[in-house]
């Protein structure tokens, strides 16, 4: 493994701005087996070295246990993984992921399937819901329940069908379990949400006869 240390993220931003990623601060390759993080001199020098040398090296750790079928790997999984094992997490993911769940703005887990879009405020929630997800999938499955998903993906598994194969639920049961968790004094929220039509069109079948009835007795028929 080749870690290339630079001074300033002005100076990664400059090697990856051809990538169109100039807003991140450090990136792996991890099919060359390189890493290049930005640590500027002071304070937090060692605090912050130790934040980005985790989070590149699970990247080419992940390539490791998932070749040939690296590239099957959902970008939530490789980036929940990578921020999770970070040794201090980020406060601002945590809020952002808050406020996108209060203005119901969360984005769907089939599109973090693929890679992250490049507006810095858009993928910094995506970079959330990933740890969050992925801090699920251990909690709720287990160490063995991500060996699975990736022992999946190393197969070329596609994103849908690795979580099924993996953890034995839909992609879309694992997305409504995980929202559900985010609002654990509301964990029926979600599914209130994906059923809201058709529960008010029960109601209104259940109230119409009521309502019926009523007004025959106020009528004395």
């Amino acid at each position: 493994i080749e870690i290339y240390i630079y001074q300033s993220v002005e100076q990664v931003q400059s090697a990856l701005h051809l990538a169109g990623r100039a807003w991140q601060a450090g990136q792996a390759r991890p099919d060359l087996g390189v890493v290049l993080i930005a640590v500027a001199p002071g304070a937090d020098a060692t605090l912050e070295l130790r934040r980005e040398l985790a989070h590149e090296l699970t990247h080419l750790l992940v390539y490791q246990a998932t070749s040939p079928g690296y590239g099957h790997v959902p970008r939530w999984l490789d980036e929940g993984l990578a921020v999770s094992n970070e040794p201090s997490p980020n406060p601002t993911h945590q809020l952002v992921l808050q406020a996108a769940l209060r203005a119901n703005a969360l984005l769907s887990i089939e599109t973090l399937c693929a890679p992250f879009a490049s507006d810095p405020s858009t993928a910094q929630l995506a970079y959330a819901q990933s740890q969050s997800l992925v801090q699920f999938i251990r909690e709720r499955y287990g160490a063995e329940g991500i060996r699975r998903l990736l022992a999946a993906y190393r197969d070329e598994a596609g994103c849908a069908t690795g979580v099924e194969r993996a953890l034995g639920v839909s992609l879309e049961s694992l997305e409504l379990s995980w929202r559900s968790s985010l609002e654990p004094h509301s964990a029926w929220q979600a599914v209130l949400n994906s059923m809201g039509v058709w529960i008010a069109l029960a109601l209104l079948l259940l109230i119409a006869p009521i309502s019926f009835i009523a007004g025959k007795r106020k009528s004395g028929l």
